[in-house]
């Protein structure tokens, strides 16, 4: 997640900067002593998550979310408890008081990150036109996309569409972090892997597809490994 600190006071932007860098799943972009600096950098980079104080001179962390056009999850870092009622209108995911042991930042994370994540797939369908009519497709259920000529074939566990397009084309729509290109000719679903062995990934449903040397580095980047 990428995620932004907007803080006035130095030893608690310092705090949460360590925490972040303790914490694999998130990638700091910016660190703010303002919430007018941070609103220029919501305007140049997408930000998952922001560590927000509340109380700030100039411009409050409530008055930063107002200004927003877009609703980026938030956990609010204070030292004022008083304000926990008024930001919660904002469906915040936390509101954590100062000082912030690791332990409880962690678990504010932790919440973010799902909440995110069931966003995700709760959003994540698209229409595409197969056989001269356009067919909706929930992408968590495609398994793979094939290559074939000018045309690709989008598989599903029960059905396959057969699409106009090109796997380039394919792979810059989907969103990269469900989909991989493996081969010239396939991408793949990651969450439908079932083994890697050899340059062969097993999908779910048994299907073999080829791993390409030049697309390996990127596919091994992005499994899940413990």
């Amino acid at each position: 997640m990428n995620c932004l600190i907007v803080d006035d006071e130095e030893m608690s932007r310092a705090t949460v900067e360590h925490f972040v860098n303790q914490t694999k799943m998130l990638k700091l972009v910016d660190v703010c002593e303002s919430a007018i600096k941070a609103s220029k950098v919501l305007t140049e980079q997408k930000i998952d998550l922001i560590f927000l104080d509340i109380d700030m001179p100039q411009m409050s962390g409530l008055e930063l979310l107002e200004s927003l056009n877009y609703s980026p999850k938030i956990i609010f870092i204070t030292s004022k408890s008083e304000y926990a009622l008024e930001s919660f209108e904002f469906d915040v995911v936390d509101y954590l008081v100062k000082p912030v042991e690791y332990p409880r930042f962690l678990k504010a994370v932790n919440k973010a990150m799902t909440q995110i994540q069931t966003s995700h797939n709760n959003n994540r369908e698209i229409f595409v036109k197969s056989d001269l009519k356009f067919v909706r497709i929930n992408l968590n259920e495609v398994l793979y996309i094939e290559a074939m000529a000018d045309y690709v074939v989008i598989n599903l566990n029960n059905s396959k569409h057969i699409v106009h397009s090109t796997t380039k084309a394919m792979v810059e729509k989907l969103p990269d972090d469900l989909f991989v290109r493996v081969h010239r000719s396939y991408i793949i679903n990651i969450m439908q892997v079932k083994s890697v062995e050899n340059n062969i990934i097993r999908m779910k449903n048994e299907v073999e597809v080829p791993l390409g040397a030049s697309y390996k580095s990127d596919f091994i980047s992005k499994l899940n490994f413990l």
